[in-house]
């Protein structure tokens, strides 16, 4: 009995793995979930008197993510431009809204400016720190300038290759607790907007974000500046 001619089955489709990790539901609800407790730790340290550090900002990275299925473990507490040549992260671009972040040969050395700038710039606003959470009137300007700056900063150079807003608002609550300033921003979800006045208008995190992307931190200044008072 002579064979049955083999049927031409169609070619199977390429699929792509979620890079880094599959964003679902799941995986949102577990990360904003440990985002809690790590917001907890870094206004505890700010309180504290202690400047935030990159082994801070990697540590707390890594405990967003614990626990998520990703597809390539070195993501966690690392910066994009790190790891072995041939992996994806060392050569991990990133864009916001079209306008592309730090290219990633460039992030880990940047990471290391950013931290060294923030230390020379607290330390210049050493008087400015409050024992007790400061009334809306004593706010000083140069203080708010400095956490729309860290989150611009931070967003700009977008080092992690997921949840940098996240960390970039980590980084306000920690450097506001160091200043005695108790800033209601979580780290998951992203905040809503803020009230402008009697009639009616707001001001968006997401817009005020987007202008930092493009070196506009003005309107994050407004932003946290309305979200304090």
């Amino acid at each position: 009995m002579p064979p049955k001619p083999r049927r031409n089955r169609p070619p199977r489709r390429a699929t792509s793995r979620p890079w880094p990790w599959a964003d679902t539901p799941v995986n949102e609800a577990r990360i904003a979930d440990q985002l809690v407790g790590v917001r907890e730790q870094a206004a505890k340290l700010g309180r504290g008197g202690q400047l935030v550090t990159e082994e801070d900002l990697r540590r707390w990275h890594k405990k967003a993510v614990a626990g998520v299925r990703l597809i390539d473990p070195f993501v966690a507490g690392h910066f994009r431009g790190e790891g072995p040549p041939a992996g994806r992260l060392a050569a991990c671009p990133v864009h916001v809204n079209n306008v592309p972040g730090t290219p990633p040969g460039q992030v880990p050395s940047q990471v290391r400016s950013f931290f060294a700038e923030l230390a020379r710039r607290v330390s210049g606003l050493g008087t400015r720190r409050h024992s007790a959470p400061p009334m809306p009137e004593e706010l000083f300007d140069d203080v708010v300038a400095l956490l729309a700056w860290v989150h611009g900063e931070w967003v700009r150079i977008h080092p992690f290759v997921n949840i940098n807003g996240s960390t970039a608002r980590l980084l306000v609550v920690t450097v506001g607790a160091y200043f005695g300033i108790p800033v209601p921003l979580p780290g998951k979800p992203r905040p809503g907007a803020v009230p402008m006045g009697a009639a009616g208008l707001t001001l968006s995190y997401d817009l005020a974000a987007a202008q930092q992307m493009v070196g506009n931190d003005h309107v994050m200044e407004l932003y946290l500046r309305r979200l304090l008072t």
